[in-house]
């Protein structure tokens, strides 16, 4: 069901809240329970009574007033997903080039003209990268970003990259979450199946658990 075309729950969470917002998630993914585990990089995953694995990813916006925390699960186990504050403002110029590489530079000049603050963009879609290849140390310089085809992103090891770690594929959305009356800039990556993947269709993607809206965003 997931294929290259991941469907993904997502929902806010507290610490109080965050077992049963699991439970729900796995519910809306068509489970009835599944346990938390960790793969050996130590990415967690759920594993399902039927020896199924769901991907499972946190992320925490402590940016916004007041700190948000969001949650995802997916069919697929390689997934990712990355949350910052909408960039309504110019960044620090210094962040961005210490998270570049230098094959970023053609991706950051096309975030430049779509987005006010392009070192937070870029920094979204990198960490996403790196947490659904489980490689969460690696140093972000290390890591290429591309713009192929249909707005698709693509992360892979830069020329300076100091160990091999899988490609990933990159999307970013827009996430008007209404009850809790802020935006976020939503990114999502799964491993790479192959170069052809640039050629499918958008990620599906679903909200479920507050009343909000996502919306997928083209790079041109």
């Amino acid at each position: 069901m997931c294929g290259l075309m991941p469907v993904v729950h997502i929902a806010p969470f507290s610490p109080a809240s965050r077992i049963s917002v699991q439970a729900g998630l796995v519910t809306a993914m068509g489970h009835g329970t599944a346990t938390p585990a960790k793969a050996g990089s130590g990415k967690p995953y759920l594993k399902t009574t039927t020896g199924q694995m769901l991907g499972l990813s946190v992320t925490h916006l402590r940016a916004a007033k007041p700190p948000l925390s969001l949650m995802a699960v997916c069919q697929r186990a390689d997934f990712a997903i990355d949350a910052e504050v909408w960039p309504e403002a110019p960044g620090d110029t210094s962040f961005l080039s210490g998270i570049m590489a230098r094959e970023d530079k053609p991706f950051v000049e096309t975030l430049k003209l779509n987005f006010k603050d392009a070192g937070v963009v870029l920094w979204a879609v990198k960490e996403a990268a790196l947490k659904a290849s489980g490689e969460v140390m690696i140093d972000p310089r290390h890591l290429a970003i591309t713009l192929g085809q249909h707005g698709r992103i693509k992360a892979a090891p830069s020329a300076e990259a100091m160990a091999p770690f899988p490609a990933a594929e990159v999307q970013l959305f827009r996430l008007d979450m209404q009850k809790e009356k802020r935006t976020a800039l939503l990114s999502l990556a799964y491993v790479a199946l192959s170069s052809a993947s640039h050629d499918t269709a958008p990620a599906s993607f679903e909200f479920s658990g507050a009343e909000g809206k996502i919306a997928p965003l083209t790079l041109r």
